[in-house]
């Protein structure tokens, strides 16, 4: 004898079998499997494997991850090789996909200049998707309708006809499936030779995942860099990257596409200085708005250089120093972008929103995920950039931020007592 649980949900069967192998439609096992008492990771992926038909099993899984995205890596686990498994592991492999979006508010102009923070929120839509039609026809037969659009979408980006993959995107559903096709396209476009300036218009009709989508084309671009003993001409390439940021934002929002030259330039340089000496080539073949990241790029090496040692924020200028009068003896040999996908850092951001009175002070981003402030003076900036350095390096003494807050520089007595701080929370 069947036992049977009572629902009362609108449109789903009146009650449910207790075991899931008992229902005998499709709309009862979806019922089943998305009941909240059956929400069991390891209880889903045993009903799955009873599911016969593929393209029901994908979906359910579809129905299991919006309901609840942040479950794939534990019900991933509990499938069985095979097409779900293939799918769910997809979905993992993508985290903004299961993670909870962020509460975004837009960089707003400040007093200062420079980005108020490192979101990205209030992101301009339109471009050339916004007059696209949806594509018809062709996937209506998929086992996985979303991921045959998405393949579909990233072919026709891979031969060159962006606008058709955008109507291939714009057939999935909105949310968050359409925007993960136009972010993943983006990329793959991006990746394949397309200008820069077609794919970021992917990118402002991939929301929710609009922010994430502009930074992994500025970051992809910025893993190309050469490194930091190249020669002038090994740094055309990537100048040009940076221009035409500037250009394909200038009739868009051209504030905004100034704070992601130097969003930009914060990853590229940092990049470039992965595994390679410690030199100043750099300041003579980039132009003034890299500045203040190879500053930064070049104080973080001084800093985390094995046996470096000073006692007050002066002497590490005098290291600082040293190391950017230093030009290269021969060129070395660059990580690859693979490898310095791995290695880049994630920098903990210090000073991510303006507290009162910070907006008068002038803003950069630090190493493409924090914000450090700037200052018009180099010696000064470099300051800036040293303590920046020096307060994320563990055992740091107190003693040299207490000393820093003497200084003539109001930039650096203000920045040694901001993060003065961060020490004391550790």
């Amino acid at each position: 004898m069947v036992m049977w649980l009572v629902l009362a949900c609108g449109n789903k069967p009146a009650a449910l079998p207790v075991r899931f192998e008992d229902c005998e439609t499709a709309g009862c096992r979806e019922a089943w499997i998305l009941h909240p008492d059956h929400q069991d990771p390891t209880l889903q992926a045993a009903a799955l494997q009873t599911v016969t038909r593929p393209e029901e099993r994908i979906g359910l899984v579809q129905q299991i991850l919006d309901i609840n995205p942040q479950q794939p890596p534990e019900i991933c686990n509990q499938l069985p090789a095979g097409d779900a498994r293939l799918y769910c592991e997809r979905i993992q492999a993508r985290p903004h996909l299961t993670e909870k979006p962020p509460q975004r508010s837009a960089s707003k102009a400040r007093p200062g200049g420079g980005p108020s923070n490192t979101e990205l929120g209030g992101l301009p839509g339109g471009g050339f998707v916004a007059s696209l039609t949806p594509q018809d026809g062709g996937c209506e037969d998929a086992t996985d309708v979303r991921a045959c659009r998405s393949q579909e979408a990233l072919e026709l980006a891979g031969a060159g006809r962006l606008e058709a993959a955008a109507r291939s995107c714009l057939a999935v559903e909105a949310g968050r499936w359409r925007g993960e096709c136009m972010f993943s396209t983006a990329e793959a476009s991006l990746s394949r030779g397309t200008p820069y300036a077609q794919a970021f218009q992917l990118c402002m009709a991939a929301e929710p995942f609009s922010q994430q989508c502009h930074n992994h084309l500025l970051s992809a671009m910025a893993l190309q860099a050469p490194g930091a003993t190249s020669p002038a001409h090994a740094w055309n390439p990537t100048i040009n990257r940076a221009e035409q940021i500037a250009e394909a934002w200038e009739a868009v929002d051209s504030g905004l596409g100034a704070l992601l030259v130097d969003r930009f330039w914060s990853e590229a340089v940092r990049l470039s200085y992965l595994e390679q000496p410690v030199v100043g080539d750099p300041f003579d073949h980039l132009p003034p708005a890299a500045r203040p990241h190879i500053r930064a790029a070049i104080a973080w090496n001084v800093v985390v250089t094995p046996g470096a040692t000073a006692r007050s924020i002066e002497e590490w200028v005098v290291l600082a120093d040293a190391a950017s009068a230093r030009r290269a003896a021969s060129e070395t040999t660059p990580l690859t972008a693979r490898v310095r996908k791995h290695m880049r850092l994630w920098i903990q951001d210090h000073w991510a929103t303006d507290q009162p009175g910070d907006a008068n002070i002038a803003a950069t981003y630090y190493f493409g995920t924090a914000r450090r402030p700037l200052a018009e003076d180099p010696d000064v900036d470099l300051q800036l950039c040293l303590l920046e350095a020096l307060v994320r390096q563990p055992g740091m003494r107190a003693a040299l931020f207490v000393e820093a807050t003497a200084s003539e520089a109001s930039e650096v007595a203000w920045s040694a007592q901001r993060l003065q701080k961060t020490l004391r929370r550790r």
